[in-house]
């Protein structure tokens, strides 16, 4: 089950894509919010699913075995990741009603879904590393 979080990893960098690509502002908006609220639930259905697998400790990357031996899944950190998960998912859907406010600022918005994407990201991998 460790493509739920390949997956869920693929939508934050999607997300900042979308952020950065997409035109109107407005949908991009939109798009972006989608788009890490449903990594976030990959990857909180992941942390959740193997946390009942306890005291297993597995790699996450096996796929690519040169990030294999950098990342992998213990009990504290599925733990974090399901804290971390659970908080930024309120957090995202509350970004997207502040920023109705401004969309007129449109780099400036389009900077901060990127880099609040990327920030997401970094800090899921980061309880992992």
């Amino acid at each position: 089950m460790e493509f739920l979080f390949l997956i869920g990893c693929s939508l934050f960098i999607i997300g900042a894509f979308i952020a950065l690509l997409v035109r109107p502002l407005q949908r991009a908006l939109l798009m972006c919010v989608a788009a890490l609220v449903f990594g976030l639930s990959f990857n909180f259905v992941f942390s959740l699913e193997r946390i009942f697998l306890l005291p297993s400790v597995f790699p996450l990357f096996a796929l690519i075995p040169n990030l294999q031996i950098f990342f992998r899944a213990d009990g504290l950190a599925l733990y974090f990741l399901l804290i971390i998960t659970t908080v930024a998912v309120p957090t995202v859907i509350s970004t997207h009603s502040y920023l109705q406010h401004y969309l007129h600022k449109e780099s400036a918005v389009r900077g901060f879904l990127a880099s609040f994407s990327l920030l997401l990201l970094s800090t899921q991998l980061l309880v992992l590393a």
